[in-house]
C-alpha cells in the first residue's frame, strides 16, 4: 500500500505571481504586463525597418538558396511597388495603359464576374 506524500509546508499553495512589468511598461487588469497596442507595435517595427530591409537586400544578393533569393527580392518589390492585384491585366496582355507621370505604367481594369483573373 503506497502512502501519498504531502507537499512540504513551505510549498506554494496558489498560482505563481504574474511576471513583473518593466519600469516603462503598464500593467494589465489581471496584474501582468499589458499587451502592446497597435501603435506601439508599429513604432517598434519602424525602428527595425532599416535593418530588416538591409537583411532582405543581403539575402536577395547572396543567399545560397535560389528560393530564398527570390523570396527576398519579391518582399523588397512588394514593399517598394506594392503587391500585384489579383486578376490585374497588364499592357502585355493587350490592355490599354496610361503612364503615372513617373515613368511607370498604371492600369485599372474591372473584371466581369464570369471572367477569370
Amino acid at each position: 500500500m503506497s502512502r501519498r506524500r504531502e507537499p512540504p509546508s513551505d510549498a506554494p499553495t496558489c498560482a505563481p505571481e504574474p511576471p513583473a512589468a518593466e519600469p516603462d511598461q503598464t500593467m494589465s487588469e489581471e496584474g501582468g504586463p499589458a499587451q502592446p497596442t497597435a501603435d506601439a507595435l508599429r513604432e517598434s517595427a519602424q525602428k527595425h525597418a532599416q535593418k530588416a530591409l538591409e537583411t532582405l537586400v543581403e539575402l536577395a544578393a547572396s543567399a545560397s538558396s535560389e528560393h530564398v533569393r527570390v523570396a527576398a527580392a519579391n518582399a523588397i518589390l512588394d514593399r517598394a511597388l506594392g503587391k500585384p492585384l489579383s486578376g490585374a491585366k497588364t499592357a502585355a496582355d493587350g490592355v490599354g495603359s496610361e503612364t503615372d507621370g513617373q515613368g511607370g505604367v498604371l492600369e485599372v481594369r474591372w473584371l466581369d464576374d464570369d471572367e477569370e483573373p
